[in-house]
């Protein structure tokens, strides 16, 4: 079986919509089986309400408890004039969290060389 992998997701469900098409159209129908949050800023996190329900979102710990406080999708400063389309109610934070960089869980694992 072929799964698919993500990286980020997108900040506005258009955008978001938009990206899983295009990684679907490339996978041949795959299905999306891991999404990867580099880290918090809406522009990486926002879209991880959309993927299937199967899909596992993966991030730092520090970036799932982040996106658990972040408000921005329904509490904007007022600098954010006019307020984005986001067309998500709500955030969708990583299931999967590791504690420390990936570089360090590579490291103990016996990988990265040093």
């Amino acid at each position: 079986m072929n799964d698919e992998n993500a990286v980020d997701t997108c900040a506005t469900a258009q955008r978001t919509r938009r990206f899983l098409d295009a990684v679907r159209a490339a996978g041949g129908d795959a299905p999306i089986r891991f999404a990867v949050n580099t880290h918090l800023h809406g522009d990486h996190t926002h879209g991880n309400a959309l993927p299937p329900d199967s899909t596992v979102l993966i991030g730092h710990s520090a970036t799932r408890a982040d996106i658990l406080s972040d408000t921005l999708l329904t509490d904007l400063p007022p600098v954010w004039e006019p307020v984005p389309e986001w067309g998500i109610t709500e955030h969708s934070a990583p299931t999967v969290a590791w504690p420390t960089s990936l570089e360090t869980a590579a490291t103990r694992g016996g990988r990265g060389g040093r």
